[in-house]
């Protein structure tokens, strides 16, 4: 509850930050935001790479079925940053 922003996944604590009144960053791989599961509120950053087999599943997958897990390896470190940062400047 003392913390400026979260970055998370997909996942209950990325609902769980954004209930709390936290910014937070969320990172979408095999799943999609458009499914309905972004954090809810304004000034979220939301992240996730476009490509034509994602979403993949509604839940989400531990293993790619195509192999290459593109949504998350090219999900780059930087963008991250940069959307946390700009929500801490914020």
């Amino acid at each position: 509850s003392h913390a400026a922003a979260a970055v998370t996944h997909d996942s209950g604590v990325m609902h769980m930050a954004a209930a709390r009144g936290l910014r937070v960053v969320a990172l979408f791989g095999s799943t999609s935001p458009v499914l309905g599961f972004a954090p809810s509120g304004p000034g979220h950053h939301v992240l996730g790479r476009e490509l034509p087999c994602r979403p993949c599943t509604v839940h989400g997958r531990e293993v790619c079925p195509l192999g290459h897990f593109k949504c998350m390896r090219e999900l780059a470190v930087g963008t991250v940053w940069e959307a946390a940062q700009d929500l801490l400047r914020g």
